[in-house]
């Protein structure tokens, strides 16, 4: 018999589904339990090839309960149209998550969708992400661990547990940690962040949780599209503290199944927003940008340790997946696609590229639009912003200030510093030679003309389907993109 699960604790809001009608007690659904992480790189685990001992024993135990999909992406590097377009199973410029931006009620969400269906449902921490959908509770704790206290999960989901039992019904639950997002815990950035909000509300109790010290500056590996530097190696140490707390609080989620009552009959998808915020991975569109781990334990099809190294998924995907695994249709219009076939461990047909998106932060701030379709072959990416100089979150912190200070006595270095902070109007990459997409093709003409038409092609037809807001400038092959995204734009109207 499958019943469902819940998270809440902290701030609470109530939210009702308009129309929603009364669904008994339903036996033959299964509780859901969809866990994100905020900003990891993939092989930050041991079940994705980390070396560090122990780094990630609650994940590690879920992926030997399920399948590992290795050549999972999402659908934008930035966690509000990441999570949106999750949400929507819609690229962010289809269902106006372009940046930071809400989406129009005329999107049907999950929530909606399950609530519709009998479905308890809530959200846990990020609201401003998933604010946008119906929800019977919203929760956060402003301040209270912000987001990445495995406690208050392990409360949290019990609580709800009972409330999603009291009302029979089973249980939909979007849990998102907050971890390993900067600032990291012990970092410099954590203390200013404290001292700041501490000096502005002086009478609120605001603190990190606590962490443990999982390695040590000289064994901490360094992501392969990162130089190795001493200030490099004392930020990715900072890291991996935030990546072991993420993997406490999946341990408590777990934990908290397991005492509800529930932990045999949850479905349960992992999977990070984006890439870790580091220069060239979160905010941008090379593999490291998109790339997630992703882990799905599904009660009945997906048991036993599978690891899918073949199939491209998606964050997208999720929706139209447990829409049909659990029997309910799927609304038309989706750019995910359902893999349930995959999870019977059948093939999936005629998917052999993924097709990635930026657009912007927040409107007036940080307008770098890309587009990119990654197959097993080759990156192709199209920058519409085209040479303008690159600022992001991820290049905060100690890791560019190190690249930087190196770049002024060492020439590799500033070369490095000058492919970060600017784009060409295309970039085009060979996988197999170069996975970290480090060395592009274009740069001194190596590209082969037949694979970059073919990428060419892909990109147009995926911009042309989706009704893409930058197709003009990409068929008039100049950097350009809507001026209301614009800087300058905002400014005009702020003056």
């Amino acid at each position: 018999m499958f019943k469902k699960f819940i998270l809440c604790f902290g701030l609470t809001v109530s939210v009702t589904l308009a129309g929603a009608a009364e669904h008994p007690f339903v036996e033959d659904k299964p509780n859901i339990v969809i866990f994100s992480v905020d900003d990891m790189d993939y092989e930050s685990l041991g079940v994705t090839g980390c070396p560090i001992p122990g780094i990630s024993p609650h994940l590690d135990q879920l992926a030997s309960k399920g399948i590992l999909f290795t050549k999972a992406h999402v659908a934008s590097p930035a966690c509000g149209p990441s999570r949106q377009s999750m949400m929507t199973a819609k690229h962010p410029h289809v269902n106006g998550s372009l940046g930071f931006l809400p989406v129009s009620k005329e999107h049907v969400s999950l929530s909606q969708v399950l609530m519709e269906n009998g479905y308890y449902a809530a959200s846990f921490n990020k609201g401003r992400d998933y604010e946008s959908f119906a929800w019977d509770k919203m929760i956060a704790w402003p301040g209270q661990g912000f987001g990445r206290d495995p406690e208050l999960f392990y409360k949290g989901v019990l609580e709800q547990i009972k409330v999603a039992q009291g009302q029979g019904k089973p249980v939909f639950l979007n849990v998102a940690t907050s971890d390993p997002h900067r600032p990291f815990p012990g970092a410099p950035q954590e203390e200013e962040k404290l001292a700041s909000l501490r000096k502005k509300y002086p009478t609120a109790d605001f603190w990190f949780p606590e962490y443990k010290e999982p390695t040590t500056e000289a064994e901490v590996p360094i992501p392969p599209f990162l130089p190795d530097l001493p200030a490099i190696r004392t930020e990715m140490k900072e890291y991996f503290r935030a990546v072991k707390r993420a993997d406490d609080a999946l341990g408590k989620v777990l934990q908290a199944l397991k005492d509800g009552g529930i932990a045999e009959n949850t479905i349960i998808i992992w999977f990070s927003d984006n890439g870790i915020s580091m220069p060239t991975a979160k905010a941008s569109l090379y593999v490291q940008g998109t790339r997630t781990p992703f882990i799905v334990k599904w009660p009945g099809i997906a048991v036993g340790a599978r690891t899918d190294d073949e199939h491209f998924v998606s964050a997208m995907d999720i929706m139209p997946t447990l829409l049909e695994g659990l029997n309910i249709p799927v609304p038309a219009g989706l750019n995910g696609r359902s893999f349930y076939s995959l999870l019977q461990g059948e093939a999936q047909k005629d998917r052999d590229y993924i097709f990635t998106t930026f657009n912007f932060h927040s409107l007036g701030m940080r307008d770098y639009p890309m587009r990119a379709i990654i197959s097993d072959d080759h990156c192709y990416i199209y920058n519409a912003f085209g040479g303008r100089a690159k600022h992001s979150e991820c290049q905060s912190g100690r890791t560019m200030a190190a690249i930087e200070e190196a770049a002024k006595s060492d020439e590799k270095m500033a070369a490095v510093v000058k492919r970060i902070r600017f784009r060409p109007f295309e970039e085009f990459f060979d996988l197999k030679e170069d996975p970290y997409c480090q060395h592009n093709l274009l740069a001194d003409e190596t590209a082969d003309k037949d694979d970059l038409t073919k990428m060419r092609g892909i990109l147009l037809g995926e911009m042309e389907a989706t009704k893409d807001p930058l197709l003009s400038y990409y068929q008039q092959r100049e950097p350009g993109f809507p001026e209301a995204w614009s800087i300058r734009s905002n400014r005009k109207k702020q003056e």
